[in-house]
């Protein structure tokens, strides 16, 4: 008496190889190799069509069992949008793949109560196209640890005959406002790029002196002036400096010019302050 083969469910890798190796390969040696019975290797063959596009759609390919999706012409539809968006290098989010999905389900009359793309929808479709959260590699820039360790050693001996209150370090900061964010959800295993990144940007210039004392801080543009604030060139930025209370809150007055006078206006200021610094006899 033959002895029954034991019923192997195989994974989605494994039956893609199957349906490969049909043109050249018998029924029985594949059921052979795969330790499977013949009818199992017939019955993957009568499936190949729903196997390949499981396949196609980036399902896990170590997955064994498909269950029948609700909706799944919004799935379909959705990953071919997500699809399109990554081939053009668009950083794309969560909330991202919600939209269009529920546009989707609106084009295809699917009830509300019966398609939300909740949370829980997402996750299975990140699942069921093998997405994860990527971070989009950028560009980066570091200075040689030794021309700041040889600049740390120095900077005692150039600020010891002066005040603390004379001592000023200006520095600059840069807001991108078009920038796109730096994470997207993408194909595991895929490269993750995020195409190129707009480079318009305020840039904002700090002055300050080592007891904390702020000089007008330069918001720096391109336009004469900013939309929205009219004729006015002094924003105040409200903040609050205390963690233990909300109510301490502090005003820091933000000049606004434009990237030809910026530096001009601070030469002004800066050579009007060390007048004042000569006057009062400091050396």
């Amino acid at each position: 008496m033959a002895q029954k083969t034991p019923n192997k469910e195989l994974t989605l890798d494994e039956k893609v190889k199957i349906i490969q190796s049909d043109k050249i390969k018998s029924q029985h040696n594949l059921a052979v190799e795969y330790s499977v019975s013949k009818s199992q290797v017939q019955c993957i063959l009568k499936r190949k069509a729903k196997i390949m596009t499981a396949y196609e759609e980036n399902a896990p390919i170590r997955k064994k069992r498909f269950k029948v999706q609700e909706n799944q012409k919004i799935d379909e539809m959705t990953w071919s949008w997500f699809s399109r968006v990554r081939a053009l290098n668009c950083a794309v989010s969560g909330p991202m793949i919600k939209e269009p999905a529920m546009e989707f389900a609106r084009s295809l009359e699917v009830p509300k109560v019966d398609f939300t793309a909740s949370n829980g929808w997402l996750s299975q479709f990140k699942a069921r196209h093998n997405i994860n959260s990527a971070k989009i590699p950028g560009e980066s820039a570091s200075v040689p640890q030794g021309a700041v360790d040889n600049w740390t050693k120095r900077v005692p001996t150039i600020i010891a005959r002066y005040d603390p209150k004379d001592i000023f370090n200006l520095d600059e900061s840069a807001m991108f406002y078009h920038t796109m964010p730096d994470r997207t959800l993408c194909v595991k295993g895929t490269e993750c790029k995020g195409g190129k990144q707009s480079k318009e940007h305020l840039t904002a210039a700090f002055l300050v002196n080592i007891v904390g004392e702020f000089q007008k801080t330069l918001i720096i543009g391109k336009s004469k002036r900013i939309p929205g604030l009219g004729k006015k060139s002094v924003i105040f930025l409200h903040f609050c400096h205390s963690q233990s209370s909300d109510k301490d809150w502090c005003a820091l007055a933000l000049s606004y010019h434009i990237e030809k006078s910026a530096w001009t206006f601070w030469n002004t200021q800066m050579y009007s302050y060390l007048k004042c610094i000569i006057k009062s006899g400091a050396s």
